[in-house]
């Protein structure tokens, strides 16, 4: 009995030592996260530019939608209430956001930083309701962290995505175990206003509700179906006739694009499933569970995961799919650790301790650099003061950057986008490698092409490097410098030089 008494108390140490460590790495992860949200880098993750661009457009012009086959080619594939969030946080605190742009960037992140703290406690709550005894909240947040993608913190949709469809999943489970109808209506507004955000969430909210009703059958759970379905509608109209037919042309047309070599995307969703392996083994076996939430959860979490991977084929996806099947994943862990007895709960613990503290290493662990950080003020001064210069030159014309990172300096020009059209282009210059997308429209492409080649785009903006002057010579060889600016040249549209190739 001493002996069973002494090793009870070992292992409850050594948890709170485990605890304790789990803490650490939790302050440390976060405190870089705090200092990142001032840098002057403009793509932390997730090419934050194109989030920072749209607001600027919509402050400027009131509106961000327009048909992406034609002039300026622009093809905005999320649905629109971040943006019309962060317009309003910029005219509430007067941001200029042609002038200040890093006040944007300080802005979008510190308010994704806030909405981890808020899906954190969510989080916890959830854990509190399926399971009152469970102790293992900080391991758990670690975990969060730990497979919670870099886009989360940035100036993206992705934060208020997560925190609506963390309330959603919160408010559901309440319904469930209270029978409370208020509860059912609080979950269902959250998931639309999550869709609002960011469309996939339609997905997710569909499979989760199709795997709930199909494990509930029962009378009220069908007409709480034909209810969702009626709301769902509703709000889907209801953002047609706010943003029109051009968000869904463009939501289609950036959706069926797919990587003519799925290399790259293989190796997401290698990582992916090797990263959460142990997760969806625990979801595997809360199948055979006697309990009905509990084999939902897990059925649920599978089916997460399978769409969260499948749409990891799309051009340019990444790990940032995997939100919700993350959370449902941590669902899951809870109701393994609410099922198993101690012993399965300590060999639990530091299996995860041991699989994951290496995960900061490999993937999260950013070494911060003052110096870095004030070469990237240097460089975005630098962008920011050539501007002004440039500005003078393009005035009214139309102009184009191979590499998009430089719009939000020339967000008040007439701008040409159509990268989606030509994704290879860009994606071999920005991320080194030639991500080719397959569309259904060759006419389209064909007539963007033209407009480069008769004239109607009159300015190209380029870095002063070797691969961007190749990129000239092989597909704009119309342009030739025209005037040169630290480290960017602007090139001008010449009627006397060969047509593209």
């Amino acid at each position: 009995m001493q002996e069973l008494k002494q090793q009870v108390y070992t292992t409850i140490k050594s948890v709170k030592f485990a605890e304790w460590i789990c803490i650490l790495i939790i302050a440390f992860i976060l405190s870089i996260r705090i200092a990142y949200i001032f840098s002057y880098d403009t793509d932390l993750e997730g090419m934050e530019m194109i989030s920072v661009h749209i607001t600027q457009l919509l402050h400027l012009k009131s509106h961000m939608y327009s048909n992406p086959s034609q002039y300026p080619y622009l093809l905005l594939a999320y649905t629109p209430l971040y943006y019309y969030v962060m317009d309003f946080i910029m005219r509430v605190l007067s941001i200029d956001v042609i002038n200040d742009i890093n006040a944007i960037y300080i802005t979008g992140r510190l308010i994704s930083f806030l909405l981890f703290i808020f899906v954190s406690y969510g989080i916890y709550a959830i854990t509190k309701q399926i399971h009152n005894g469970c102790r293992h909240y900080i391991l758990l947040l670690l975990l969060f962290i730990l497979l919670l993608p870099k886009h989360f913190y940035t100036v993206r949709p992705d934060s208020f995505k997560v925190f609506f469809f963390t309330l959603f999943l919160l408010f559901h489970i309440k319904y469930l175990f209270s029978n409370k109808s208020s509860y059912f209506w609080l979950s269902l507004f959250c998931l639309i206003t999550g869709i609002y955000f960011k469309h996939d969430l339609l997905l997710y909210g569909f499979i989760y509700y199709a795997v709930f009703f199909l494990s509930y059958r029962d009378k009220r759970n069908i007409y709480a179906g034909f209810i969702i379905l009626i709301v769902l509608l509703i709000s889907v109209y209801w953002m047609y006739i706010s943003t029109g037919i051009n968000l869904f042309v463009d939501l289609l047309v950036y959706n069926i694009q797919y990587d003519s070599g799925l290399h790259t995307s293989f190796l997401f969703i290698a990582f992916n499933l090797i990263r959460t392996s142990l997760l969806i083994l625990l979801s595997v076996k809360n199948i055979f569970s006697k309990e009905k939430f509990t084999r939902t959860i897990a059925i649920t979490s599978i089916c997460f995961i399978a769409a969260s991977n499948i749409t990891m084929l799309r051009v340019g996806s990444n790990i940032n799919y995997t939100y919700e099947s993350v959370l449902l994943l941590l669902i899951n862990t809870v109701l393994f650790l609410k099922e198993t007895d101690f012993q399965y709960k300590v060999f639990f613990t530091t299996a995860y301790l041991l699989f994951l503290l290496a995960l900061p290493i490999n993937y999260y662990l950013f070494q911060y650099s003052f110096k870095e950080e004030a070469q990237k003020k240097a460089l975005y001064d630098e962008h920011f003061r050539d501007s002004k210069e440039i500005n003078k030159i393009i005035k009214n014309d139309v102009v184009f950057f191979p590499n998009m990172k430089y719009m939000i300096f020339f967000s008040d020009c007439r701008i040409i986008y159509g990268y989606d059209w030509h994704y290879d282009r860009f994606s071999d210059l920005y991320y080194n490698v030639k991500l080719k997308p397959k569309f259904l429209i060759n006419d389209i492409i064909r007539n963007y092409d033209n407009a480069f080649s008769t004239g109607i785009v009159k300015y190209l903006v380029i870095d002063n490097e070797p691969k961007s002057l190749k990129q000239m010579e092989d597909y704009y060889p119309a342009f030739k410098k025209t005037a040169s600016f630290d480290s960017l040249l602007v090139c001008k549209y010449s009627s006397n030089t060969a047509d593209l190739k």
